[in-house]
């Protein structure tokens, strides 16, 4: 057997430390390689950051002990299916659609994240897309506009947080079911808490082929403050745009579906 480390609950993982199962194992990192040079390993870090190149180039399977979402609990949610694509301007997806998005820039990533709420029980990932840094506010904002638009939102949040306050004042004059929402340490801790309670009861379903999404929630770290409070971070040079705009969209799925006079509001355009 060969492979890059992913994760341990795998007979791969078993094999190779194991030694009962009678497997002579071999470990070799990208440095050994003489083809590869130490300065495009040192450009490779310096892009998809410490955490991932730890896995990818120098073997080591990673489950951090300070991550909040474990690599069990994460796979445990996945199923084999695609994302839907772009909406083309005459398409309608009937349904209880919620968004989540998270605002970057420079430094962070623009990324929204559609979940369908089939049930209390049956939350899934339909569409996500993270935009290249640089790309203007007003841009991401027309593709939510085109998405509700397609989808017609019952809910969901943006991070109205420093940069994302224009954006949201925007987002909120054509859909006007979607919320604002400051993340500070205790919502951040309200978030990601009420995400990983409904990933641990099976309610969330996000599809095994996406790996940046995976990767990013089972990197996402956490520790105990003084104040009582949990502080997120990300390993240096990785990002979480594509988790937390998940997370958003997630708390608006798991809150109740609106009711108008009385009756469930579902879209069957």
């Amino acid at each position: 057997m060969m492979s890059t480390p992913w994760t341990k609950d795998h007979p791969f993982y078993e094999a190779l430390t194991r030694s009962e199962q009678g497997f002579t194992t071999y470990t070799w990192p990208t440095s050994m390689n003489p083809q590869v040079s130490a300065e495009r390993l040192e450009r490779e870090k310096k892009t998809i950051g410490e955490y991932d190149f730890n896995r990818e180039y120098n073997a080591v399977f990673l489950d951090n002990e300070f991550a909040y979402f474990s690599t069990d609990l994460v796979l445990s949610c996945t199923e084999d299916y695609e994302l839907n694509n772009d909406p083309t301007p005459s398409q309608r997806y009937p349904g209880d659609y919620r968004i989540g998005v998270d605002f970057g820039k420079y430094q962070d990533h623009s990324a929204i994240a559609i979940l369908e709420k089939n049930s209390e029980k049956n939350i899934r990932l339909v569409y996500m897309k993270q935009f290249p840094l640089t790309t203007e506010y007003t841009t991401v904002i027309d593709y939510v506009r085109q998405l509700h638009e397609a989808y017609h939102f019952l809910g969901g949040y943006v991070d109205q947080t420093g940069v994302g306050e224009g954006p949201y004042e925007q987002i909120k004059k054509f859909a006007t079911r979607i919320k604002g929402v400051t993340l500070t340490a205790q919502s951040k801790e309200d978030i990601l808490g009420k995400l990983k309670l409904a990933m641990e009861r099976k309610k969330i379903t996000i599809p095994r082929s996406n790996k940046i999404l995976l990767t990013q929630i089972t990197s996402q770290q956490c520790k105990l403050l003084p104040s009582g409070n949990l502080q997120f971070t990300h390993p240096t040079g990785a990002h979480d745009d594509l988790l937390w705009a998940h997370a958003l969209a997630a708390r608006s799925a798991l809150e109740p579906t609106p009711y108008i006079g009385g009756e469930v509001v579902r879209r069957n355009w």
